[in-house]
Order: C-alpha cells, then structure tokens, then sequence
C-alpha cells in the first residue's frame, strides 16, 4: 500500500510535466497532438485505478481498527495497514484533483493553429479544394479532440466521487 500511495502521485506528476525543473505543469499536457498526457491517463484511470480503488474501498470496510487499551498480538500492523490504506486513498484522491483543472483549461484551449497551411498552399496553388477540405479534417480532428478530454475530465470526476463518497477513513 505504500508503494501505490507513492506511485500515483509520480505518475500523476509525470502525466502533467510537473517533473521538470521548475516543477510547474505543462500546458501543454493534455494539447491537441500531444498523446503522452492522455494515453498515460488512460492507463491510470483503466489499468490502475481501476483495480486499486475497488480494492482500497473493500478494505476500508474489511480492515478491522484496533480495537482496546491494551495492546493485542498483530494491532500495531493493523494500525500500520490502516494508515497506509488512508495514505493510498489521500494520493489517489490528490493526484485526482491535480487533474481536474488541467483537463478543464485543456478542453478551453484554443483550436489548433493551421500549421502547414503555406506548403499545401505552394504544392497546391489553385488548390482551393484541398485547402478546404483540409480545413474541414482539423476542424473535426479538434472536435474530437475536445470530446476525448471531456470523457477523461468525466471519468476522473466519477472516481474522484467514488472516493469522496466512502466518507473520511480513520485508522
């Protein structure tokens, strides 16, 4: 468990470029042709999350609290358990909510530039139909684009309340 409470946030941290050197997170994490944000983030939520939260939930409610005065066999690894449950829930939760509002500013972004524009305008000098059927593919590509985040910013959103809704876990 304290192994997967240090590892979400790094991953997180990644994700958002918030590993360089002045630590601050790219804006361009989750920008129109940028796959690593988003394929990374599409892990963390399918692979990871999917099996780490299921699993945190059910031990919030199996783990039994040490339970008396008087120290018992095994309780202070009980106590340890717990508290590294609460840790894994408490990253899980953070690295959630560092995601929320990059997703948001990704999804307002500006579309993209239309870069290339002058060589197909040279290739093609009387192209007035390439040029706009050009137009049309970056116009969808970014519309799809914008979908893409908003489904991400949907799912970090619904596991962000599943958390949320488990209530404040005390060791």
């Amino acid at each position: 468990l304290a192994a997967i409470a240090g590892e979400v946030p790094a991953v997180v941290a990644h994700i958002l470029n918030k590993d360089r050197a002045d630590g601050a997170p790219s804006a361009a994490a989750f920008a129109f042709g940028c796959r690593a944000g988003t394929e990374m983030l599409w892990t963390l939520l399918h692979s990871c999350l999917t099996v780490v939260l299921p699993v945190a939930l059910w031990l919030c409610t199996s783990l039994p609290k040490v339970g008396g005065k008087k120290g018992k066999e095994g309780s202070e690894a009980l106590h340890a358990s717990r508290v590294s449950l609460r840790n894994v829930l408490a990253a899980v939760q953070t690295a959630l909510a560092d995601l929320q509002p990059e997703l948001v500013s990704a999804q307002k972004a500006a579309a993209p530039s239309d870069v290339g524009s002058g060589l197909i305008a040279e290739a093609f000098p009387n192209g007035g139909a390439v040029a706009a059927h050009r137009a049309e593919v970056a116009k969808a590509a970014a519309e799809a684009h914008r979908r893409h985040l908003e489904k991400m910013q949907e799912a970090v959103a619904c596991r962000a309340a599943l958390i949320k809704s488990r209530g404040t876990f005390k060791p």
